[in-house]
């Protein structure tokens, strides 16, 4: 007998169905169950294979599970058969299982009574839920299930959503299940854009779209188990309570075969992880799943990951605009810009701040921006009626355990942009494994992001609402990671500090614990240090309140590296901030250390009044505590900024007195910084003989130490010297060099410079087009760094370089300035008032630069 010839007539049915319902009393004495199937397949006979057989009797018990599942005995042997059966065999039982719907609902409607003839039998629901098909050939099918929320238009994320619809086209795309699971932090936007693509597709899934709400996070209410999502899903589609299993692993059956044959789309939002998400996977490829967690969920294999970022600034300006109104956000862009910026170009907090300020019309923009900016907690302040930033943080942070929230609070303590794992473990006071172990749950928890590998950093509010908990937490245990915090950075800049050449002065040890942070060269100690640079800063910062002496070791410990780089308002800003701490402590040493560098700072400004104040005062505390060394290095500068100032003569006698105490001293590099500035002063006499006879011994000092920096800056100052005893070609090649070196080394302050030189120096060789080239890049590095003196000059340069080749600026054609339009830069002044740039003009001089170091 085969399928074809009739084994799937009413009769068989109600016969097999007969005998199960009699046995069932004696199957559990005697583990007869395997009667059902041996039953089955010899009412079926021998003409139809045996896998086929096995699929048909799979289906049958499918069929009639309505009708027999109160019988728990039955269910093993239904869910033992269920699991083998593949898409391609239900598939393949398509239309054998039609013939047999439309048999039993025939024959079991001609069993009712007239008045219900017309209702639908429970086992056609299952049918229907099962195989997708009308419950009889004479029934109007029902319109899809569809359970999707309502669309909402979004700003931006064209690129996602293209992203994801991409994803379900193409080739192959049949033959796989197509996951798309979209993750990101609280607020991201994730439900918005699920839902929006949902229906972007939906035309594509005409048998239903299946959203459910897994309450992963979800206020006052637990994560749905899987068995509880499972059954919300099978009565989505349609499939009857009683037919509904109680255990999991029944659900889960019933689930993929009744999705089997079904083209769905099933949406699963707001999952807390992937063991809840997995049982609820349909296993057929005609079906897809959009997923939405905060969560990476890296447990669901071959699912397409795709993690929100926060929206562009144009983007967030824009969805603001759409909230309070196009004619309000028109008059106030900046303020706009500003306020996005405040909501960290989170949706969730632009929304709340857009209807704060659409239900407070009397409000500005800029008004609230305010408020934000000073705000304890910005994330607080972002709330509704019932909905708060902080209330959707919190459920987050309640994913993890008592230990991890702990640490994340304690990581708020933070300030700095970004930070490493190695910061992190000084921070939590844990070995680097853990730490790492630590960043990474809460990486995978959306608590965290990784703008670069190796490094690690908060959304600017949820470090707000990490702080906010370290503040309610032991105030001492807070003290205490940040004293290890600021250990940490003090440790790894004194350590970098040793490879960068710049012996400067140093106040005692023993504030804090030393490093043992070690650097294997040069490179890797300035690569750390530009790293860590704002985070050394935030370190200095939060130590005016838990470490104050530790600040002026910071200053001190980078000063060398932040003039190398060029980050002079930056230095000024630290050393005065140090130098206040300083006076408080009382301490002459400190005072007349931090004291230098501030005044090195002001003079690269080109404050010299200003700094020739803060030298002189180091000079009188070197000379009360008997420091000779720090005396001779207060001269220096004296002596370099009367040479700035035009005062030579005061110059000379100041570096004299620093080069006698460099003799007796017996400071080789010393004496080789002072003979440097003394040849410097010597030029600005028009001395050019004597000045390379300063130059000279003292790039022959350098040369035997292998002081490769100081090499350059004496190199510069002796090819400017030959630029101006027109020797240019010697002028040039020690210029060449110069440049090299100083970008070898890394001194962003002597390549501005040697730039500059460079554009004096091709004039006078008449190749102007070459000096406009290099007068640029020193402008541009000037303006990096601050140096007002150095753009003052680069100006210069290029308006000698534009006359010579006969511009005069302004001429059509030619937006760019000649001579007679290039005016110095504000600040750029001695301390006579008057401009470098300003005096050349007048026939009276030219700026001229070098390094006096």
């Amino acid at each position: 007998m085969s399928l074809e010839d009739g084994v799937w007539s009413h009769e068989t049915v109600l016969a097999s169905l007969q005998a199960i319902v009699n046995r069932v009393g004696d199957m559990a004495a005697g583990g007869e169950h395997l009667w059902f199937r041996e039953h089955f397949l010899a009412m079926i006979g021998d003409g139809v294979p045996r896998n086929r057989a096995e699929d048909a009797f799979a289906h049958f018990l499918r069929c009639i599970a309505d009708e027999v599942w109160s019988l728990p005995e039955f269910r093993d042997v239904y869910l033992g058969h269920l699991q083998r059966i593949t898409a391609e065999s239900a598939a393949a039982m398509v239309a054998e299982l039609r013939e047999l719907r439309h048999d039993v609902v025939r024959k079991a409607r001609a069993s009712l009574p007239a008045a219900e003839r017309g209702s639908r039998p429970p086992s056609d629901h299952v049918v229907a839920a099962i195989g997708g098909g009308a419950a009889s050939s004479s029934a109007t099918p029902g319109p899809a299930a569809n359970s999707l929320p309502r669309d909402v238009a979004i700003v931006g994320r064209r690129q996602e959503v293209s992203e994801i619809l991409a994803q379900g086209r193409g080739p192959g795309r049949q033959d796989i299940l197509v996951i798309n699971a979209v993750n990101g932090m609280a607020g991201i936007g994730k439900t918005a854009l699920a839902v929006h693509v949902a229906h972007r597709i939906k035309a594509d899934y005409p048998d239903g779209c299946l959203f459910i709400d897994l309450h992963g996070y979800t206020a006052g209410q637990p994560p749905l188990e899987p068995g509880e999502a499972l059954g919300t899903l099978l009565r989505l589609a349609e499939v009857p309570d009683q037919a509904i299993p109680q255990d999991v692993d029944g659900r889960v059956a019933l689930w993929r075969s009744v999705m089997s044959t079904r083209r769905a789309l099933i949406v699963l939002d707001n999952a807390s992880g992937h063991e809840q998400v997995h049982p609820l996977l349909p296993g057929s490829a005609t079906c897809r799943v959009l997923i939405t967690s905060r969560k990476q969920l890296t447990g669901l294999g071959h699912a397409r990951s795709l993690s929100l970022p926060c929206l562009s600034m144009d983007d967030a300006v824009a969805l603001l605009a759409d909230i309070i109104g196009g004619d309000r956000a028109r008059r106030e862009p900046d303020a706009m810009r500003w306020v996005a910026d405040l909501c960290g170009r989170l949706p969730l907090a632009i929304q709340l701040a857009g209807n704060r300020l659409r239900h407070r019309p009397g409000w500005t923009v800029a008004s609230f921006a305010r408020k934000l900016s000073t705000a304890r907690s910005r994330s607080a302040l972002l709330r509704n009626e019932d909905i708060a930033l902080d209330a959707a943080f919190e459920l987050s942070y309640r994913g993890l355990t008592a230990r991890q929230r702990s640490m994340f609070a304690m990581l708020g303590l933070h300030e700095g942009p970004s930070f490493s794992a190695d910061a992190a473990a000084a921070l939590l006071d844990v070995d680097r494994d853990l730490a790492e172990e630590v960043l990474e749950l809460l990486h995978d928890h959306n608590l965290l992001e990784q703008p670069s590998p190796e490094r690690h950093q908060f959304h600017d509010l949820l470090k707000d609402f990490a702080r906010s908990i370290a503040a309610e937490s032991d105030p001492a245990a807070c003290r205490a990671a940040t004293s290890r915090l600021i250990s940490y950075y003090l440790g790894g800049t004194c350590a970098a500090d040793a490879h960068i050449g710049e012996r400067l002065s140093r106040i005692p040890d023993g504030v804090v614990p030393p490093s043992a942070m070690t650097f294997e060269s040069r490179e890797s100690a300035l690569k750390w240090l530009e790293t860590e640079r704002l985070n050394i800063f935030a370190a200095a910062r939060q130590a005016e309140e838990v470490i104050p002496p530790a600040v002026c070791q910071i200053a001190t410990a980078i000063a060398g590296f932040l003039i190398l780089r060029g980050y002079i308002k930056e230095a000024a800003d630290l050393h005065m901030r140090a130098l206040r701490i300083a006076h408080d402590a009382g301490d002459p040493a400190t005072r007349a250390v931090v004291g230098e560098h501030l005044g090195e700072a002001k003079w690269h400004l080109g404050s010299f009044a200003e700094a020739l104040e803060d030298f002189e005062g180091a000079l009188r505390l070197y000379r009360s505590i008997e420091d000779a060394s720090g005396e001779a290095r207060a001269l220096d500068w004296i002596g370099f900024t009367y040479e700035r100032t035009g005062e030579y003569a005061k110059s000379l006698q100041v570096l004299q007195d620093a080069l006698d105490i460099r003799h007796e001293l017996g400071d080789l590099a010393g004496q080789a910084k002072t003979l440097h500035s003394l040849g410097a002063v010597y030029w600005r006499k028009a001395d050019y003989k004597e000045a390379l006879r300063c130059f000279g011994p003292a790039l022959r000092i350098r040369t035997d130490l292998m002081d490769l920096h100081g090499q350059a800056r004496t190199m510069n100052n002796i090819g400017f010297t030959f630029e101006r005893m027109n020797v240019l070609d010697e002028a040039e090649a020690y210029l060449t060099h110069a440049l090299q070196l100083a970008i070898r080394v890394g001194d962003r302050q002597l390549e501005n410079i040697v730039y500059n030189n460079f554009g004096y120096l091709y004039v006078r060789m008449g190749r102007h087009e070459s000096a406009e080239k290099h007068s640029t890049r020193g402008r541009i590095l000037a303006r990096q760094t601050g140096s007002v003196y150095e753009e003052a000059r680069a100006l210069d340069g290029l308006g000698r370089a534009h006359l010579g080749r006969g511009r005069t600026g302004g001429g059509p054609g030619d937006p760019r300035p000649g001579p007679q339009t290039i005016s110095a830069p504000r600040g750029a002044r001695g301390a006579g008032g008057t401009s470098d740039t300003f005096r050349y003009r007048h026939g009276i001089d030219r700026p001229t630069s070098f390094d006096h170091r």
